[in-house]
């Protein structure tokens, strides 16, 4: 029954839908508008295109001289050349801009949604997780970077960091309390 597993997808039902309504100006046209101002949201738009061109075209994906020429850049200083190769299906697929604009979109449910699973197990109450989750991915840290920044965005690894934390100390403890 789907009203079973509502409890369980309303937080990370409602960090989708208030991503995607902080970045609604965007979904108007993913195509040609991106989430952020600056230069580092194109700047990591090109980093995500750039191995699937590099590949297709028989160029090195680790560097370039088509950027900072005639020297050219060591790409693996920069933060999506992981992205760019991991995503590339979806990127031939969609195009780099769309891509981006999912990431920057989902970041910050993805972070919210892992920052209620850490709380979840700390607080009993799922309305309290919801709402830590709700602080800690949309907080004033998070949109500030949010227009331009979704390396940092992507905020996953704290709350994770602390889930495998407590599973390795709070919970192995209570294994092992309950069988002496």
């Amino acid at each position: 029954t789907p009203s079973k597993f509502l409890p369980a997808l309303s937080g990370p039902l409602l960090y989708v839908a208030a991503s995607f309504a902080i970045t609604a100006n965007t979904w108007s046209n993913p195509t040609r508008t991106i989430v952020g101002y600056g230069g580092d949201p194109l700047s990591f738009v090109w980093d995500l295109q750039w191995p699937t061109f590099a590949i297709a075209h028989g160029y090195n994906p680790f560097f370039t001289h088509y950027i900072i020429a005639p020297q050219g850049v060591n790409l693996m200083w920069g933060a999506s050349m992981g992205p760019g190769i991991i995503l590339a299906p979806l990127i031939l697929l969609l195009g780099p801009a769309v891509v981006y604009n999912l990431m920057a979109t989902l970041s910050l449910a993805l972070s919210a949604w892992l920052g209620q699973l850490a709380i979840y197990r700390l607080v009993p109450s799922r309305p309290a997780a919801i709402i830590g989750g709700l602080i800690f991915g949309f907080s004033p840290y998070m949109m500030g970077h949010a227009w331009g920044h979704v390396t940092i965005t992507l905020a996953f690894l704290p709350p994770l960091m602390l889930i495998l934390l407590h599973e390795t100390f709070v919970r192995s403890e209570e294994h092992t309390s309950e069988l002496q």
